[in-house]
């Protein structure tokens, strides 16, 4: 009887083992992020001009968003598993309206379509990594006649604005082309102006800084905040890159020039041989 009871508490122990593996708490940045399919090893750019891609071809705006006149950004978070394959879809943000449900559906219509993606690795193996997907969700609102024209209230920032705001250069392209516009200078500008910092290489820092900043009415970037912090060191060079930004063309809300916040994760990973640095979010520096 007693050599029973051994054996049942051994076969619990290994059982709470493997339970306990199985639950392992998902990175967040890795030394090799995941890859999306047909792009390069650890690419994250690509990663998320894919996402970005998808998106915009599979997105519906929701009828009470439509109705409404209101935008957004949600903001669904999910994991890459060590078998490639997307699990744990949650919202993180949700802008209302509909727009929740709909971000949702479309990270469950990767995971209908069978999209597989190359895994994250540390240290030469497979982990689970939570990505995050912001799906924006604008909705242009009629032109009003001046004396219907709506109160703008010039004191606040918008996450979302009719028009959003442009980089430097995107100014005259169509308004269809000026999220893509905008989009890629983004990446161009961080890439060629970010700077690995000394002190993080010598300490090997790497990780994904996450920002917000708000684009004021005159297009000029302002109140930079890390959301999501890697060093100290990584973060001042994440905040300079961002306040050194050219002017932006403004953000408008009833014909009127609004501030404007923004999101941007920036992306420190060291070279090696066969790579380069770079960023997220659909922006990325290649570091110097």
């Amino acid at each position: 009887m007693k050599s029973r009871l051994v054996l049942i508490f051994l076969s619990a122990a290994i059982l709470a083992g493997f339970d306990m593996e199985a639950q392992e708490t998902p990175r967040t940045t890795v030394e090799e992020m995941p890859t999306y399919p047909g792009c390069e090893s650890g690419d994250m750019v690509c990663a998320r001009q894919k996402m970005a891609e998808f998106v915009k071809e599979h997105i519906q705006m929701p009828k009470a968003a439509a109705e409404a006149k209101e935008g957004g950004v949600a903001m669904v978070a999910f994991v890459i598993g060590k078998n490639g394959k997307i699990s744990d879809v949650n919202l993180k943000s949700d802008p209302g309206f509909g727009m929740g449900e709909e971000a949702l559906r479309l990270v469950n219509l990767m995971i209908d379509e069978k999209i597989k993606w190359e895994p994250g690795r540390e240290d030469g193996k497979k982990v689970d990594v939570q990505m995050v997907l912001p799906v924006p969700f604008n909705s242009a609102k009629p032109e009003q006649k001046k004396e219907e024209a709506a109160v703008v209230d010039e004191n606040k920032v918008y996450t979302a604005a009719e028009v959003m705001p442009r980089f430097a250069g995107c100014a005259d392209v169509a308004e269809d082309e000026a999220k893509d516009c905008t989009f890629n200078k983004l990446i161009a500008y961080v890439r060629e102006n970010l700077k690995y910092p000394d002190e993080a290489k010598e300490a090997k820092t790497e990780g994904m800084v996450m920002t917000s900043f708000v684009i004021n009415e005159n297009g000029k970037t302002e109140d930079v905040k890390i959301l999501k912090t890697v060093s100290e060191a990584c973060d001042d060079e994440a905040e300079r890159v961002i306040l050194a930004m050219p002017a932006w063309v403004p953000g408008k809300q009833g014909g009127k020039n609004v501030k404007v916040e923004m999101t941007l994760p920036i992306q420190f990973k060291l070279r090696t041989s066969t790579d380069s640095s770079e960023g997220g979010e659909g922006k990325s520096g290649e570091n110097k």
